[in-house]
């Protein structure tokens, strides 16, 4: 499924593109009569919906990326759920309304929104262990030359190449860095 986008028309006070204003009015108006809103969050620029179905009461999540252009255009894609969105960080809000279900992608997406969730309170958080900090990372998919199961040692720290950048996990031994978003946290501290 492609982007749609169309001329922005909801704007903040200081005169850039409401995101959440423009994809919470998409969505409403564009539910058909057999649904209705229940709940949104906006976590960056992913839009997070609880819908629910008015026949069987079924309440379920879509996903909206978002994004503008030239400060004019606004523009958006929705996902299901059950596709199993890469976007994982779905607030607990949003999903404690949710029914239960059986479908198998539905229920791996919705734990590891959970799983993303506890993370950030963890004691063991990324962004509470100190630059420098060192962990063991078992990655349970393949990415660039590492294989799915292959344990990595990581090292807190800040990109190189950019000033004031966020920090990032730096494979040690290799030339890579991953995202904290991308290890969650499926990691053992091994150093700090």
């Amino acid at each position: 499924m492609g982007w749609t986008e169309y001329q922005a028309t909801e704007y903040t006070r200081s005169g850039k593109i409401s995101l959440v204003r423009e994809i919470r009015k998409e969505v409403k108006e564009g539910l058909l009569p057999a649904y209705e809103f229940v709940d949104d969050a906006m976590v960056g620029t992913t839009y997070y919906v609880a819908i629910r179905e008015k026949e069987t009461g079924r309440v379920f999540c879509a996903v909206y990326l978002t994004g503008t252009r030239d400060n004019y255009w606004f523009g958006y894609k929705g996902i299901p759920e059950h596709w199993k969105p890469c976007q994982c960080k779905c607030p607990d809000k949003i999903l404690d309304q949710l029914t239960p279900t059986d479908d198998e992608w539905t229920n791996e997406w919705r734990d590891e929104c959970r799983e993303y969730n506890r993370s950030l309170s963890s004691p063991t958080a990324f962004k509470n262990l100190p630059d420098g900090a060192t962990a063991k990372w078992e990655i349970p998919f393949s990415f660039g030359p590492f294989e799915k199961g292959t344990v990595l040692t990581l090292r807190k720290g800040r990109q190189t190449w950019r000033k004031r950048s966020p920090f990032v996990w730096h494979i040690v031994g290799h030339g890579y860095y991953v995202r904290p978003s991308m290890v969650g946290n499926r990691y053992e501290v091994i150093g700090g």
